[in-house]
């Protein structure tokens, strides 16, 4: 872990918001930022800021398993 875990989940957290620029989630990369601050926060010792980010991992995932996947390639 690179990055202050706080930091990560900030990012993630930019990640899955919609703006002008920004139209759709990008869960999957979220998701990981959000498994690595919390990895990074339990190695800490700060178990509740590690559940909150396990909880925003498991929004991530299951906001993946939801999406349809489209296979383009032939």
């Amino acid at each position: 872990m690179s990055s202050d875990p706080d930091k990560l989940i900030a990012k993630a957290d930019k990640l899955t918001k919609l703006s002008l620029t920004r139209w759709s989630a990008d869960w999957k990369s979220a998701t990981v930022l959000y498994e690595q601050a919390a990895n990074a926060f339990r190695l800490s010792k700060k178990h509740e800021k590690a559940k909150e980010a396990f909880e925003k991992a498991s929004k991530g995932q299951e906001m993946l398993s939801s999406y349809p996947v489209y296979d383009y390639y032939f």
